[in-house]
Formats: C-alpha cells, sequence, structure tokens
C-alpha cells in the first residue's frame, strides 16, 4: 500500500474526471476507502478536561490589578511612615519601609495563592493558580511564582515574550513553578 497514491489511477471525486472521457475502474478498494477518509474532514470534538490558554490581556490584567493593589499599600505605608517619621525619611527608614513592602508582596503573591489559589487580581480577572494535578499550588511552587516574577519586573517585561512561543500561554513564573493559569468560568 503507497502512502501517497497516484492521484492518475483513480480520481478523488466524480468531477474530477475530464468530461468527455472515459470513467477509469478503481485501483484498490483499500486507497479509495483511504482517499474518501481524508476527502471529508472530521469534526473537531474539544476534550472535557484539555485546557484552553489564558488570553494574555487577562493575564496582564490581573497582574496589573495586583501591582496597582501593591502601590496602594505602599503608598498608604509611605503616608503612614511620613506622619510617624514627620516628614522626614533618612535612608534607614526607606529601608524599613522596603523591607515591609517586600513582605507585604511575598503575602499577596506567595501566601494567597498557596491558600486560596489566586491573588486578588487572579479573582478579579476569573483566574486562578493550577497545579499539574490540577489543585492549588504547593508553597514551594507559589514562591517559585513570586521568584519568576520579580525577574521578569527585573528584566522590564522582557520573558513575557515567553508566552508568545509556548504553546500553552505560560509566562516564566509559570515555567519555573510548573503551574498553569486556568479559567475559573
Amino acid at each position: 500500500m503507497s502512502l501517497f497514491p497516484d492521484v492518475s489511477e483513480a480520481p478523488l471525486s466524480p468531477s474530477a474526471a475530464l468530461p468527455g472521457s472515459a470513467p477509469q475502474p478503481a485501483a484498490d478498494a483499500s486507497v479509495s476507502s483511504a482517499v474518501a477518509s481524508f476527502d471529508e474532514p472530521e469534526e473537531v470534538v474539544d476534550e472535557p478536561g484539555a485546557e484552553v490558554p489564558v488570553a494574555f490581556a487577562r493575564r496582564f490584567a490581573a497582574g496589573l490589578a495586583d501591582v496597582v493593589i501593591l502601590g496602594l499599600f505602599g503608598a498608604l505605608e509611605l503616608a503612614a511612615g511620613a506622619i510617624l517619621l514627620q516628614l522626614r525619611f533618612p535612608p534607614a527608614a526607606l529601608l524599613g519601609l522596603g523591607a515591609f513592602l517586600f513582605l507585604a508582596a511575598l503575602v499577596l503573591l506567595v501566601l494567597v495563592p498557596f491558600v486560596w489559589g489566586a491573588t486578588p487580581g487572579m479573582a478579579l480577572a476569573d483566574l486562578r493558580v493550577s497545579a499539574a494535578d490540577g489543585g492549588s499550588p504547593t508553597l514551594a511552587a507559589s514562591s517559585l511564582r513570586f521568584l519568576g516574577a520579580l525577574l521578569t519586573g527585573a528584566l522590564a517585561g522582557v520573558p513575557l515574550l515567553v508566552v508568545a512561543f509556548d504553546r500553552k500561554g505560560r509566562t516564566l513564573s509559570d515555567l519555573l513553578s510548573g503551574t498553569t493559569l486556568v479559567a475559573t468560568r
């Protein structure tokens, strides 16, 4: 059996025969049935467990919402520091404020997804973090997602280009932690 049957032996459809020429006999029944199965495309069936990649816009909106929440928290922290320090910010005070904001980011981006499976921004965008087994991420996976987010921010967002080349639409954070973002609806 040949992988590519010779088209000149048997026409693919009755309309492919030249007008005025005598119809040619079918070369082989197995070849004609194989050709017939390739003529008609089968209906595409979605698998119930198949995950559809999350659109980059939803992912970006969720991340932006988390950054805004952290920014508001930082502004509140800065305002409280200004009141307590009477508008004087020695370098040691700025270091303490930065450390406190980093701890707030750890809580928001590591502990919250570990406990509830989504950050507040992800919840607003109807997304959740899914581990390889479909459950919530482990604490180590959440920490690796945070490390990926820090690397993405430190490299001015360039690692976000990974999304364009990954079939599942995963970012650097997803690849480092072995998790994916899935839509809740």
